[in-house]
């Protein structure tokens, strides 16, 4: 058996995610991915909640194809799932604010 070695570094995680994705032609999302970016650091949380309700209509309401980007996204395990908006679904993120303190007994 003749198998082509496996690739190093960020080519090979780049080559691990792109052989996950379903090829969608058509998809409406193409392009604009800043729209479906998860949350950076320093993004304010506000416009971060305006960024992901316009790429979650931008899945329901326009694309073609976000039936099969919701099949593929549910047969993943919720650790296997790409951060960010996808098939319309908006991660279920929590504003920042003070962490919870610590309960000593």
């Amino acid at each position: 058996m003749n198998r082509r070695p496996e690739p190093e570094g960020w080519v090979g995680l780049v080559a691990a995610i792109v052989a996950g994705t379903p090829s969608l032609p058509g998809a409406a999302c193409a392009g604009q991915s800043e729209l479906f970016d998860p949350r950076s650091d320093n993004e304010p949380w506000d416009a971060t909640q305006r960024r992901q309700e316009a790429a979650r209509r931008i899945c329901e309401w326009t694309c073609p194809v976000q039936p099969e980007c919701r099949r593929w996204v549910d047969s993943l395990k919720s650790a296997e799932r790409p951060r960010g908006v996808i098939a319309g679904l908006v991660p279920g993120e929590a504003p920042p604010g003070r962490p919870k303190k610590a309960i000593t007994a």
